[in-house]
């Protein structure tokens, strides 16, 4: 997370977050991992960024990838550690905490799934993600996009006071460029269902390989 509130606001939701992003239709990674599941093979290594609770991770654990994972909330890596999707567990913070404690090209692939809508800053992250991935491999990833000349517009959820943040494009596109990632799929897919708090919600899902 990027704020000390975000982590806190993730600490407390911990135990409750499976239920809640199903009872939501949170179905992100499965639509990440369906669109890069016949790139992986078994035991290559998987680097979890904002692994949370491991929902993203089960998938490709029991696709037989070795996966780490890194995340700022120390509860939400409780509640991952329990499920034992994942080979090791760190607790970083993804903007505040670079380098990653990690050599250069040490993955096979990675994935930031559901995080960067909460971060206010890409650049690093995505630079990092270049830096830990091998050359061929893939980084996968989900962000809420828009069609747009804006870098980053930055908004506020009224009930929690979470900043939520949202990118364009155009800008997403020159920021994987100058890291070595090209795009290989993309899709659009609803997010969240309507709720009492929410309308419908729409994000994007990237699949990159680096170059």
């Amino acid at each position: 997370m990027n704020s000390s509130k975000n982590r806190d606001l993730a600490d407390n939701f911990a135990k409750d977050y499976d239920q809640s992003a199903d009872k939501y239709g949170w179905v992100a990674p499965e639509v990440v991992f369906g669109m890069t599941y016949h790139l992986l093979e078994p035991d290559e290594k998987v680097l979890d960024i904002g692994i949370g609770t491991g929902l993203s991770s089960a998938c490709y654990h029991k696709a037989g990838c070795r996966v780490v994972g890194i995340d700022g909330s120390a509860k939400m890596l409780e509640v991952c550690a329990e499920k034992g999707v994942a080979d090791e567990l760190l607790q970083v913070d993804l903007t505040d905490q670079q380098p990653y404690p990690f050599a250069d090209t040490s993955f096979d692939h990675a994935i930031a799934i559901g995080i960067f809508h909460l971060l206010g800053n890409l650049s690093d992250i995505i630079r990092e993600a270049s830096r830990l991935v091998r050359k061929g491999g893939t980084f996968g990833f989900t962000i809420d996009a828009v069609e747009s000349s804006i870098s980053c517009l930055e908004e506020t959820n009224e009930k929690s006071g979470v900043k939520l943040y949202k990118y364009g494009v155009e800008y997403l596109k020159q920021l994987l460029s100058s890291n070595r990632f090209r795009i290989i799929k993309s899709t659009r897919f609803l997010t969240y269902k309507k709720t009492d708090w929410s309308d419908e919600i729409f994000f994007n899902a990237f699949v990159t390989r680096k170059q």
